[in-house]
């Protein structure tokens, strides 16, 4: 994760932080083997659902979950490594829009938020 502070005016501060594709993949696969042992799906004996198969039926939502879980300690990071404390509630921009946010969902591309 790189973290850069982009401006700071008055009490107004706002950084670019930039994950990397590979660092999200590896937390993708690190939830889908964790929910390989836990989900059910028909036709499949408990525990032994393919990854390949949980990555097409619920890859975006655990992807989206990663991302989240990326944001938040991002945002925590910031807030500690700065001795920042907050006024109100981070306010979170993505860079690219929706083709971009495409391809971290499918884990194809780096996910950038200031």
């Amino acid at each position: 994760m790189q973290v850069t502070e982009t401006s700071a005016q008055g009490l107004k501060r706002e950084y670019k932080v930039v994950m990397p594709a590979a660092d999200l993949a590896a937390k993708l696969e690190s939830q889908l083997e964790d929910m390989k042992g836990k989900v059910k799906i028909n036709g499949f004996r408990p525990g032994k659902v393919p990854t390949a198969h949980i990555r097409r039926l619920y890859g975006k939502s655990i992807m989206g979950d990663v991302v989240q879980e990326a944001v938040n300690e991002a945002n925590r990071k910031i807030v500690e490594d700065n001795q920042l404390r907050l006024a109100g509630e981070p306010r979170l921009d993505i860079v690219g829009g929706q083709e971009e946010m495409e391809k971290v969902l499918e884990a194809k591309g780096d996910f950038t938020f200031t």
